[in-house]
């Protein structure tokens, strides 16, 4: 068939330029949507350090020494608002493009229009740290893709990836968890099943090394004070261990001041600990010696510690919980009703417990994926050695909020979002085929999708409010 015989449709569908266009579209899109960004708490806090030039390490001093080198442009969100755009886009539409050459037109073309999600777009207009973790660690297996594709590793490829995996390291306490797996990627793993158990002792071990070289970095280097992130965690779960057992004596001296009646402590966030109990939280926090407590009270009440965890995940990732908690938790114990939500909270509160959006359910289809693609007859098949890394990365992120998250945010499921929708599109191939024979592991993730989401549902309808205010 001559050229002028092939359809514009589908010459336009064929080109990368089309997808680079419609990238770019999308980007600008983006941009305005919201522009100059919206601005919650944390980031307000961040722009405090960026005009004053005291930096402390609760909020990512790299993010705000980034912001504060993108200041001069100009005021507000602005500049770094932008800047996690241009990151997020740059992801998308790289990784589109290598697999517009590899896998298929299509394929390209799907994964530009999943940056385009509106649960996506709702989390990357918000000045957050989530964005830039994401975009930096999507970008980094699109560049590894690009050269794969080209066949070896340049100076600016080289310097680039060390300055994604730089800012998506530090951005975010526990993207120590997440990291490790692109480290692997990068140094040739192939990430299988076979090599799970490997995968996970050196995850294990690059994790534990980038806990010290994270502070040391944050405090010497981008001159960060400590700002008692960790002393927060800790204070968090011995309240937990408190309310769940019933035993005051694990907080020792301060066991007679405990403001039982003040209704202190929620699974759902540990701000309810500061602002309903500020005085007894600032005297508890401050002690020396709360290290030593927050490890004698998991030690002598670890059913507790395991339940507080649990409801913490629970409610960090939107599963058995009644609609708005975390609204319900900030405001009155005794209001069956939520205060004030904005039409975008609305929104974005029935946009999470979509199938396809619920972070519970994204977690079924990662572990689902890997198991599908993991095996031996796919070991050297670059997109889907890709793919792997993507979803054990999320996977181990997302574990991690089991033991060092202290809030509930829709925002802390972007990078699982981000990294198993855009796997699932690089496994579509292996999915049609599973799907035409009726294979069983793929049946069951579909089963376990409904019912996680089918769970969701009827805790919407009947969770007691109680759950998530204590």
């Amino acid at each position: 068939m001559s050229d002028q015989a092939i359809p514009l449709w589908h010459r336009l569908v064929q080109s990368r330029w089309t997808l680079i266009a419609v990238g770019l579209v999308l980007m600008l899109g983006n941009i305005l949507y919201r522009y100059p960004g919206e601005l919650k708490f944390d980031a307000l806090i961040q722009y405090w350090q960026v005009t004053s030039g005291v930096y402390n390490d609760y909020h990512p001093p790299v993010m705000t020494r980034l912001w504060s080198l993108l200041h001069p442009i100009a005021d507000g969100t602005a500049p770094i608002y932008v800047a996690h755009l241009l990151m997020y886009w740059f992801a998308f539409i790289l990784l589109g493009y290598e697999l517009h050459r590899r896998a298929g037109p299509i394929s390209g073309l799907v994964v530009v229009a999943i940056g385009a999600t509106p649960l996506l777009i709702m989390m990357n207009i918000v000045v957050i740290s989530d964005v830039g973790l994401a975009s930096s660690f999507l970008a980094v297996v699109g560049v590894w893709l690009r050269v794969q594709r080209r066949g070896g590793w340049s100076v600016a490829t080289v310097v680039l990836v060390a300055l994604l995996l730089f800012y998506g390291t530090l951005i975010r306490a526990n993207a120590v968890f997440a990291v490790p797996p692109l480290f692997l990627l990068l140094f040739g793993s192939r990430l299988t099943i076979a090599s799970l158990p490997k995968t996970l002792a050196l995850s294990a071990v690059i994790a534990v090394l980038l806990i010290p070289t994270s502070s040391f970095v944050n405090r010497t280097i981008l001159g960060a004070s400590p700002g008692g992130a960790i002393g927060t965690l800790q204070f968090f779960d011995v309240m937990g261990i408190v309310r769940l057992s019933g035993d005051r004596t694990v907080l020792r001296e301060y066991a007679g001041q405990y403001p039982e009646t003040l209704h202190c402590y929620s699974p759902v966030m540990h701000d309810t600990l500061g602002v309903r109990c500020k005085p007894f939280t600032e005297m508890v926090r401050s002690d020396p010696q709360l290290s030593s407590i927050w490890i004698g009270a998991i030690k002598k009440h670890p059913v507790s510690y395991l339940e507080h965890r649990l409801l913490n995940l629970n409610s960090a990732f939107f599963f058995y919980v009644p609609p708005f908690h975390v609204a319900l938790a900030h405001g009155n114990r005794d209001n069956a009703k939520p205060p004030f939500v904005s039409g975008k909270g609305w929104l974005l509160d029935n946009l999470r417990s979509v199938t396809i959006l619920s972070a519970a359910s994204m977690i079924v289809l990662a572990v689902g994926l890997y198991l599908m693609i993991g095996g031996t007859a796919y070991r050297d098949q670059i997109e889907l050695i890709a793919a792997r890394a993507m979803l054990t990365s999320a996977i181990l992120y997302s574990a991690a909020f089991a033991v060092v998250n202290v809030a509930s945010e829709q925002r802390y499921s972007l990078w699982l979002l981000m990294a198993t929708m855009t796997s699932t599109v690089i496994a579509a191939p292996e999915l049609k085929r599973r799907l035409v024979s009726r294979d069983p592991t793929l049946l069951g993730v579909v089963f376990l999708i409904i019912v996680v989401n089918c769970i969701e549902l009827y805790a919407r309808w009947t969770v007691d409010t109680s759950l998530t205010a204590f």
